[in-house]
């Protein structure tokens, strides 16, 4: 599958990729708390590292800070 040949420029691949959970490095998991398994488990979102970072000073600490996370899941059990 040649996804690039899809897409004329730049901005519709970056836009395909930020959509897409090709090339996705780190997922939130939503909903491991209370009444997760009743609402079907856990959903996962994907998302990617860089723009996370480049976004917030709170992402870009938690990745690239003197206790970075290595964990390609980021949980959010009350969401």
């Amino acid at each position: 599958y040649n996804w690039q040949a899809t897409k004329a420029s730049l901005k519709e691949r970056f836009a395909f990729l930020f959509n897409s959970e090709l090339l996705s490095d780190v997922r939130f998991v939503l909903g491991k708390g209370r009444g997760a398994a009743a609402a079907g488990g856990p959903q996962r979102i994907p998302a990617h590292r860089f723009v996370l970072a480049a976004g917030s000073a709170v992402f870009d600490a938690m990745f690239n800070g003197g206790m970075a996370t290595t964990s390609a899941e980021i949980e959010l059990p009350d969401v």
